[in-house]
């Protein structure tokens, strides 16, 4: 394991709060005070409401079917040594049915051997029959530290490596193996004859060959001389996977992982991915081509330091963690790759965070996130022989072998198990369009697979919370699945899904099936669910013909409806009644489909047309572009200027706001139209003027020549976020369009449309002292950092500009 601390994500977002507490500490104590219940009371009109906006025209990345897998490291392929002085057997064989079983519940498609061991790995065909140790090379003491109880070297040979590719084979999942670069030196040969042998033995179920494990972090480990840059590594990376392509031209090589340490991977603001790519580019004897790249994550750092400051559960749930990860890591390196390699992460974990039940709604959190960003698949670290004897201890192995450690140990269960069987449930088929508008900690994911649409709920809060959907087609029924556990500290054996916990036998696995049946109907494309504090709920909508209800004469209407948009003649059907837990709630007179056998009903099958012959098709008229006379009529509220508004949610009169006459009652905005592909088709700005009545920013901004049709309209104004207004709206050629009212975050100081330090900074540098005087710091900046408008900058803005942090990025 990793013995330091990556400091990656206590940068920037992290370090804001921490300066925002610092510096609202010294002067600003007492005008805090003094405003503090009043901002509590309006956060309170806001705190429990959470809306959940779907789109399903608006595809995104589908799941891989593969996307799940496990990383272990290289030593977990021996035997385990116990207090004995015996041994505990491999867990990575083809006779290890119970294992297997249990990492196919929760869809393992992929095995990963590696990790930190792999320094320490070396290769032998056959077993070694001398007992000295072999002259290898001299390692490190942080080497040798790594050890964790396992022999200083390891020698892994043919038994080791068939076992692994007869267990993936069993499961089904594809190998990905790691060779030594930091010794390759001592004995090439030995290196290569491994490569050949992976290769052959492991034929289709051998998806890559990893050469080391985070070579960045080769200089911080004493590995390497430091610095350890870029190219030191390239031209032992180039010679080494050169010497493989004697052996076997078509080895799968897949890039090594970095982590990111700070200061290491990136050399003049370039990934090292992104610099072996363009090695890669360049390479005109093809020794370099890469099958595909990879990274670790470590979401809270890579120690397993309790450091408590570090390794909390509040930060591991908390609202950035996600933002830090796609900002810093994901979203660079998926433009970087562009689609020229599958990109899958290696290596991921919340290290040293206890609580099982903590993982396990970081670990839904994560992996939507992640697939929901295009990433090939994720790899989860691992261990079978590192389980916690103690229940409250940090345990991060979805299942592992319980202590003590013999030939009929049990398996433990852990949260992240739970994560996994509840990421099989929710993620299928293809991402679609969710709005999440909400004040809370709370995140939410959609996926749409034929008629079925899933949408997850992560409740992050100390509280329960209504959760309201809204819905963009006409859902007649909706399931609910919900994992659940006492507080996010819970051991794995108090953790539910769907009512059920995992059920144990002898060998401490059975299997997992939902017992709670929270069944309901849908009306007016709006579904509202209650999500208990810390907990997690996936909502299944289906709009086929197959149900789980109970229709009804009343219900008669709406079948006709429904079935006839799909082209078919349903005149002729009865109704049946089908008990809470069978499919198919009507069927047509002549049917055989009866009450017990709904089950196996398909919607074509619950269907007889009649003789009559079908419609006729009429191809729909060709939208034409209507010349200029197209209006948008805005309605704006803008936060801070007469009403205080709570995160995109209520607004009310207050007195963070500036009530009467703004210094500047005319607002220049501008409008970015996109259509159902969220294809931007037109930008203009207008004005908006003060309506003293109701405090709100009115006007129309000419669109010019518009089709008429459904679009997403998007406005921004000096010193507020882009708001994406809320639903679908129909614009007609020719007309004035209404826009219903809408509210803008206010605090982009530097109209970058995002709330960080550079804002805070400007917005500091302006702050009034108790006299009225502006500090020279602030330049020609007085303006831009008058949030509500009143021609000062005072306590008042700086407090709209820390409530709305959590807003942190617009539209």
């Amino acid at each position: 394991m990793r013995d330091f601390i990556s400091s990656l994500f206590r940068s920037k977002i992290f370090g804001l709060f921490v300066l925002l507490i610092i510096v609202a500490a010294v002067p600003l104590t007492v005008f805090i005070a003094q405003r503090q219940q009043n901002i509590q009371q309006k956060a309170q009109v806001a705190n429990n409401i959470v809306y959940v906006n779907i789109n399903t025209s608006i595809l995104g990345k589908p799941v891989p079917a593969d996307f799940v897998g496990l990383s272990y490291e290289m030593a977990e392929l021996l035997k385990k040594p116990v207090s004995t002085g015996s041994t505990a057997p491999e867990q990575f064989t083809a006779e290890n049915t119970r294992l297997i079983r249990a990492l196919q519940k929760i869809n393992v498609k992929m095995i990963r051997f590696g990790s930190n061991n792999v320094t320490r790995t070396f290769w032998s065909e056959k077993p070694l029959l001398t007992s000295p140790t072999p002259p290898y090379p001299t390692l490190s003491q942080e080497e040798l530290k790594e050890g964790g109880g396992i022999p200083w070297y390891i020698t892994l040979n043919d038994s080791h490596i068939n076992n692994m590719f007869a267990f993936a084979r069993a499961l089904g999942a594809k190998v990905v193996f790691t060779l030594n670069l930091a010794h390759s030196d001592y004995n090439p040969e030995m290196f290569t004859d491994e490569a050949a042998y992976i290769v052959n033995k492991g034929g289709d179920t051998l998806l890559g060959i990893q050469i080391d494990n985070e070579p960045d972090n080769f200089g911080q480990r004493k590995i390497r001389p430091t610095p350890y840059l870029f190219n030191n590594y390239f031209q032992e990376f180039s010679n080494y996977v050169s010497r493989i392509r004697v052996k076997v031209p078509n080895a799968p090589i897949i890039a090594p992982a970095t982590l990111m340490p700070p200061g290491s991977p990136i050399v003049n603001g370039e990934h090292w991915i992104n610099l072996l790519l363009n090695k890669e580019k360049d390479d005109t004897a093809g020794n370099l081509k890469l099958k595909a790249v990879s990274q670790h994550i470590y979401s809270l750092g890579s120690s397993t330091s309790t450091d408590p400051l570090t390794y909390t559960t509040e930060r591991l749930l908390g609202k950035d963690i996600n933002y830090n990860i796609n900002k810093w890591i994901v979203d660079p390196l998926v433009t970087e790759i562009s689609g020229r390699h599958p990109f899958y992460i290696m290596e991921t974990a919340a290290l040293g965070v206890p609580g099982d039940f903590a993982q396990s709604l970081w670990g839904i959190n994560h992996l939507l996130n992640l697939a929901q960003k295009g990433i090939a698949g994720v790899s989860l670290y691992s261990t079978q022989w590192r389980c916690d004897p103690d229940p409250n201890k940090i345990n991060y192995a979805p299942v592992c072998v319980e202590y003590p450690w013999h030939y009929n140990s049990p398996l433990r269960v852990g949260g992240l198990y739970y994560s996994l069987l509840f990421f099989k449930e929710a993620a299928q088929g293809q991402f679609v369009t969710t709005q999440l508008i909400t004040a809370l900690n709370f995140d939410s994911y959609s996926t749409i697979n034929g008629n079925t649409l899933r949408v997850t709920l992560i409740n992050k809060e100390k509280t329960d919370t209504d959760a309201t959907i809204n819905l963009d087609k006409d859902y007649r029924m909706a399931k609910v699945l919900r994992l659940k556990a006492p507080s996010p500290l819970s051991s794995g054996t108090e953790i539910t899904l769907g009512g059920a916990s995992v059920l144990k036998d002898s060998q401490g696995f059975s299997d997992w099936s939902p017992k709670d049946n929270e069944n309901y109907t849908v009306a007016n494309r709006k579904f509202t669910v209650k999500v208990p504090a810390y907990s997690a709920a996936l909502v299944t909508f289906d709009t086929s013909c197959n149900t789980e209800y109970t229709y009804t004469e009343t219900d008669q209407a709406w079948i006709k409806t429904y079935c006839l948009g799909l082209g078919v003649n349903c005149t002729t059907y009865k109704s049946i009644t089908c008990h809470t837990g069978e499919q198919g709630t009507w069927t047509p007179y002549g049917s055989n489909c009866t009450k017990p056998n709904c089950t196996g009903c398909s919607c074509e099958q619950l269907i007889t047309p009649t003789s009559m012959p079908p419609p006729t098709n009429t191809p729909a008229p060709t939208s034409t572009p209507i010349p200029g006379g197209t209006q948008l009529a805005l309605n704006l509220i803008l936060d801070g200027v007469y009403y205080d508004c709570n995160v995109n949610q209520a607004c009310v009169k207050g007195d963070l706001a500036i009530i009467g006459n703004p210094q500047h009652p005319t607002r220049n905005v501008l409008v970015e139209i996109f259509n159902n592909n969220n294809q931007l088709v037109t930008t203009k700005t207008g004005n908006t003027t003060y309506d003293s009545e109701d405090g709100h920013f009115k006007g129309t901004v000419e669109l010019g020549s518009i089709q008429t049709g459904n679009y997403y309209i998007k406005v921004k104004t000096d010193k507020y976020l882009k708001r994406l207004m809320p639903g679908i709206h129909q614009i007609t050629g020719g007309t004035t369009n209404t826009i219903p009212e809408s509210m803008l975050v206010a605090g982009d100081i530097d109209n970058n449309n995002e709330l960080n330090i550079l804002d805070y900074n400007i917005l500091i540098s302006c702050l009034e002292d108790q006299n009225g005087n502006t500090p020279p710091t602030c330049g020609d900046n007085k303006e831009k950092t008058d949030l509500n408008d009143n021609g000062t900058v005072d306590i008042d803005d700086y407090n709209l500009f820390l409530r709305n942090l959590s807003v942190q990025r617009g539209d």
